[in-house]
């Protein structure tokens, strides 16, 4: 049975491109593709836009065997040549060549296909021509799915507003039920990217089941001939990108090729009601079945209850999913959560509604998207929504505001609209009403006032020059309960690089109180909030543990905090409340010594016994467990770009554990010195160790064996502690109190700048802006250093800022990945056995947020 659609009997417009006869293209033999599949031997491949996309599919294309040379505007961009990434993963069989800056015509048009990067509009280079003529030009998204297995099914996604959400929230629901899942496309990994996965041995099976893709209106210009979706939403259609499709209808029809391949049993879903999408679906649709977001057949949703109705008879659905669980923030997600659901229900992987119903709470949205930032001193709550990049997004996370007061930033960039004198803002007269007040700004913050003003807008609106501006006057503005809400309806480029760039500048702004947590000896867990002109003030007081707070780490973007202990438990605690939040009682087998901050959502603990384990903390389990080490994990750093994660232990060993193969990749030779802590310098190409001599230990990036280069003498004792400052320099916290600033290769002691006391220094961490250094000690006392004071070149060590003395301390943290601390089993507990119980108990480590 099929579902009712707008019209099964059109048939489809032709949209693939006409086989091309290109010359051949020679190109230097300057990079080997490493893949089994050369399906592209003996051909060229131009690859337009150097953007995330563009870099992905030009490795894939040389890991199909083929020629690639790469276009792109930015003279500035770095040779893809001489990119580590490419030389690490093909060394010498079809040829690469980037061009940057001029544009060379002639290469172009003998490439045998051009592959076209989202960010490049057809009207540059010829392209639009290019495609009339009948050369194979494609989309990354289509060069992608060519070479995708057909057994991987693909969920896509697009729509004005949204996407991303429901991206991320499909992607939660089908990792949840423990099915591999990539999660790409315009969101984060370009698909590009699974299909080079995909090829890389052992390729027998694929590397997942089901890929989910977020898709834009850019990525669907040219019409695709492979990219075939299982199950296609089209969230919704509101006026964007009009600057480069013209007109809605012309959006409408690139918005809806998302359907054109599909038939028999695909699922595609349709926003009801919106004239523009209509028109297009009757334009080029198979016969498919064809559900609605807001109609039956469908899922409709009940606000009040929280209720989300499915009824697809086709796929034989008629059940409800109960939303009120959901945690993230705003109304409009509980759409997004049951579209994810009905989608997910689609792709007929094993999972029906009513098993979904468990996983609603543990939804997160991505970052920027009505993010809860944080809750300040003055009871005011942070929210980030600088993804809402128009009208349309502005309006849908405002109606989810209504029962709580809110300061609403509006500005940046404002967007065109089709054929509108208009600017779209009046729209936002009727949710702006129940808030506190309005404050515009940017570039179009001026006619963004006048447009609420002239439209009758009853609240305040202040016009401020730019976002800083903006966040002083909300902070003025706001009362206590109130949230501040970025939520721009504009694009960011008159004053940042992107959305994500704005929203990062706003929750800089949000921490003007910063927050350090210390662990104790009695496991206890402290919070403090702390200022440059007071001193820190305990606001939270949790017994965290049956034995020490031996680590701490803020997770979530600050919301929690995790600790470990030697009870072997690791515990989540919120913030604001000191509720538990999750506690895993076994979560090693001895105990727990150190946490360090991997991703967004992964953490990494090591224990007593040298055991490394990895943890996702939005499932709450472990995803690798490496026992790198004989001894105790006295410290961890970890390289993102590569995934490695590297680890130091008393067995006197460094280890490079990789996340991606799930083993430990390289181990260096047993040293007679216990190495304690690590950290990773000069971009990437030397890591540095300390020991319990006084000694730095350097080794070169990929030669782990052996040490290149050692800093002897560095100090007569001890060196417990390293923090990173930058490339070439950085903070040592030794055992006799002293903390100094060294700088690598040369190395050398550029100077002491501060004195923690005379006892051994255990933790040192940066807030999240490098004006504070935060010190912990075997002395009782928590100590905040201002930077700039510390840094003036003074031989003499500097006072601290500000300091409070505890009892019974054994950890700290202040940042969101400062490395930190923490000896192991031999020297740190021989050390805690001494004082337990007397009256010089201390801090084993920190961490400051904010």
């Amino acid at each position: 049975m099929k579902l009712q659609s707008l019209n099964n009997g059109y048939a489809i417009r032709a949209l693939s491109p006409k086989p091309n006869c290109s010359a051949e293209l020679k190109l230097p033999a300057t990079v080997r593709s490493c893949a089994q599949e050369q399906d592209l031997r003996g051909q060229s491949v131009a690859i337009v836009g150097l953007g995330k996309s563009g870099r992905a599919a030009a490795r894939l294309a040389l890991a199909r065997g083929a020629s690639v040379f790469a276009f792109d505007q930015n003279p500035n961009l770095r040779l893809l040549e001489k990119d580590p990434l490419f030389k690490k993963q093909y060394d010498g069989i079809g040829g690469l060549k980037t061009i940057l800056g001029e544009f060379d015509e002639e290469l172009l048009n003998n490439a045998d296909r051009v592959v076209v990067s989202p960010g490049v509009p057809l009207q540059n280079y010829g392209l639009s021509s290019l495609l009339q003529s009948g050369k194979q030009v494609m989309s990354e998204l289509d060069f992608a799915a060519e070479i995708l297995p057909k057994s991987v099914k693909i969920l896509a996604v697009t729509g004005t507003n949204g996407k991303s959400t429901v991206v991320t929230f499909a992607g939660q629901m089908l990792s949840h039920f423990g099915i591999k899942t990539f999660v790409g496309g315009n969101l984060g990994n370009p698909l590009s990217e699974a299909a080079f996965q995909c090829l890389q041995p052992p390729s027998s099976k694929p590397k997942f089941k089901v890929a989910v893709v977020e898709v834009s209106s850019y990525q669907m210009e040219i019409p695709s001939k492979y990219f075939c979706p299982s199950v296609a939403v089209v969230l919704n259609l509101t006026p964007d990108h009009l600057e480069r499709h013209g007109t809605m209808r012309d959006y409408a029809l690139t918005k809806c090729r998302l359907f054109f391949h599909m038939t028999g049993a695909k699922l595609g879903l349709l926003c009801f009601g919106n004239q523009y999408l209509d028109e297009a679906i009757i334009e080029g649709l198979n016969e498919l079945n064809l559900a609605w977001i807001g109609a039956i057949p469908g899922v409709k949703i009940d606000m009040e209850t929280k209720i989300a109705s499915f009824e697809v008879p086709a796929l034989g659905v008629n059940s409800q999913l109960q939303l009120g669980a959901m945690k993230t923030m705003g109304g409009h997600n509980f759409h997004n959560a049951a579209v994810a659901a009905l989608s997910v229900v689609g792709l007929n992987v094993g999972v029906d509604v009513e098993a979904i119903g468990p996983c609603i709470e543990k939804l997160r949205a991505p970052p920027h998207r009505m993010q809860i930032v944080c809750k300040d001193i003055h009871g005011v709550t942070w929210v980030d929504d600088s993804k809402a990049t128009n009208v349309e997004a502005t309006y849908a996370g405002l109606m989810g505001l209504k029962k709580q007061k809110s300061v609403v930033l509006l500005g940046g960039l404002a967007k065109v609209l089709d054929g509108q004198e208009c600017n779209g803002f009046e729209r936002l007269i009727e949710p702006l009403k129940y808030q506190r007040c309005v404050i515009t700004f940017g570039s179009s913050g001026m006619l963004i006032k006048k447009t609420l003003s002239d439209n009758g807008l009853s609240i305040p609106c202040i016009r401020a020059v730019n976002l800083k501006e903006a966040v002083n006057w909300a902070r003025s503005m706001a009362e206590h309960g109130d949230s501040i809400v970025l939520s721009p309806g504009c694009a960011s480029f008159d004053e940042f690089r992107n959305f994500e760039h704005r929203g990062m500048f706003f929750q800089d702004l949000a921490f003007a109180y910063h927050l350090v947590t210390t662990g104790l000896i009695n496991g206890d867990l402290h919070l403090y909030r702390y200022a440059s002109d007071s001193v820190p003030q305990r606001v939270l007081e949790v017994h965290a543990h049956s034995e020490s707070c031996r680590a701490v780490r803020f997770i979530n973007n600050g919301q929690a905090i995790l600790t470990g202990s030697p009870d072997c438990s690791i515990l989540a605690t919120d913030v604001e409340t000191g509720a538990t939040i999750a506690r895993l009682d076994e979560a090693h087998g001895s105990a727990v010594n150190k946490l360090i901050n991997l991703t967004e959502s992964t953490v990494a603990s090591g224990d007593d016994e040298g055991c490394i384990k990895v943890w996702d903390t939005r499932q709450q389990s472990c995803c690798n467990t490496f026992k790198a080490h004989e001894e105790y994990i006295s410290d961890m750093t970890f390289a993102a770009d590569s995934m490695k994660l590297l680890g130091t232990s008393g067995d006197g060993t460094l280890s490079v554990c990789n996340l991606r193969r799930n083993k430990v990749q390289a181990q260096s030779e047993f040293s007679e010195e216990e190495l304690l802590s690590v950290v990773i310098m000069k971009n990437g190409r030397k890591v540095v160790c300390s020991s319990h001599i006084g000694n730095l230990l350097l080794y070169s990036w990929g030669s782990f064996k052996d040490c290149s280069d050692r800093f002897v003498d560095l100090s007569p004792n001890s060196v417990d502690v390293l923090l990173k400052l930058d490339e070439d320099r950085l903070i040592t916290g030794s055992e006799t109190g002293l903390i100094s600033l060294v700088g690598i290769l040369p190395n050398r002691v550029i100077q002491p700048i501060a004195e923690h006391s005379e006892y051994p220094v255990e933790g040192l961490a940066f807030s999240h802006d490098k004006k504070f250094l935060g010190s912990i000690a075997h002395d009782q006392m928590l100590k905040l250093w201002d930077m700039d004071e510390l840094l003036q070149g003074s031989t003499k060590p500097s006072k601290p800022q500000a300091a409070v003395e505890d009892s019974d301390s054994d950890d700290m943290d202040m940042d969101i990945n400062p490395p930190k601390s923490n000896k192991g089993t031999k020297r740190k507990n021989a050390s805690k056995d001494r004082v337990s119980g007397s009256s010089n108990d201390f801090f084993a480590d920190l961490q400051m947020e904010g």
